[in-house]
């Protein structure tokens, strides 16, 4: 997929909204919104027909006699598990059973977990673990939201977790946006092609060292923790070149494949055109359902390799 600017870039052409300024016209972060409107809506269209397309996994650990555990920040809905493991040792692991607060253990039972509960962004385990351990959750993810780059790293950094680290700024390669910086709670760090190297940092602070040459952003190292996801979790090296982008789960390429950039194009064109009350919005509209329909289909059989049908007990089968 093409780097965010380059869509906003194109839409902006097929929508004739080329001129923009702080007073006129519309601005980058609109187009942006509606691009990021494109992947939410075409991915509930697939999520609703194919689940397990978006399907991620983490290991959280098991603390004796605590019953709540936090889902994955970027789980979609705060609600899509698709299966919870658990493991005494974080080698053997067994599924539990959703069930529902009825059944919720007091805090006198405690045992291995066999059950749990999704209740408002947690998970909660019944009986209550007795020692420590692990659980294995599968949950639908949320695709990381698209934003433009906002600083070039200008030196390998080494980003250790005792406290505040400073990362120097290149403002010869690209002007950094020092305000968005200092706006920021998070920030991820990207590659050239938008692979999330580092996600979810804290800012500490931002200033302009020398404003022609380069600024800096200090990060509460301290306070950060790596996904399973993040790429250079096992030394948290940040590279000269990689790029910086606001928020949390963001990075600048769509993890979409290149296939469906003509459904976000299409789909951003059609929300400014619709907000200009052209015409030409409702043409778009069923253009667009029938490309969202034909890519769902797409993601129907991910695999051409053997599936196997699981063999049912006849006691299973009620009448």
């Amino acid at each position: 997929m093409s780097y965010v600017d380059l869509l906003v870039k194109q839409v902006r052409r097929e929508t004739e909204n080329n001129e923009s300024s702080a007073f006129t016209g519309i601005g980058d972060i609109e187009f942006i919104q509606y691009l990021n409107d494109a992947q939410y809506h075409l991915q509930a269209i697939i999520t609703s027909q194919h689940p397990r397309v978006f399907v991620d996994e983490t290991v959280v650990d098991i603390v004796k006699d605590q019953e709540r555990y936090d889902l994955p920040d970027d789980i979609l809905l705060e609600n899509k598990i698709h299966s919870v493991e658990y493991s005494s040792d974080g080698k053997s692991y067994y599924n539990l059973s959703q069930t529902n607060m009825k059944n919720r253990s007091d805090t006198t039972e405690t045992g291995y977990p066999n059950n749990y509960i999704r209740l408002s962004g947690q998970l909660l385990l019944t009986p209550l673990p007795s020692s420590s351990g692990k659980i294995r959750i599968n949950y639908v993810r949320r695709v990381k939201e698209l934003g433009l780059r906002k600083a070039y790293v200008q030196i390998d950094t080494t980003l250790n977790s005792s406290g505040n680290v400073q990362l120097s700024l290149n403002n010869s390669k690209m002007t950094t946006d020092i305000q968005s910086l200092l706006d920021a709670e998070y920030i991820c760090i990207v590659n050239r092609y938008g692979k999330v190297k580092l996600s979810n940092i804290p800012v500490a602070y931002a200033n302009n060292t020398n404003i022609a040459t380069s600024s800096s952003v200090t990060l509460d190292m301290l306070n950060y923790s790596p996904k399973d996801s993040d790429l250079a979790k096992a030394d948290l090296t940040v590279k000269e070149g990689d790029y910086i982008v606001i928020g949390k789960d963001t990075t600048t390429h769509s993890e979409f494949p290149k296939s469906v950039e003509r459904y976000l194009l299409s789909y951003a064109s059609w929300k400014i055109l619709k907000r200009d009350s052209s015409q030409d919005s409702t043409e778009m509209q069923g253009e667009l359902t029938m490309m969202a329909n034909e890519i769902t289909k797409s993601y129907a059989h991910i695999t051409d390799d053997l599936q196997y049908i699981p063999e049912i007990n006849e006691e299973d089968w009620s009448f």
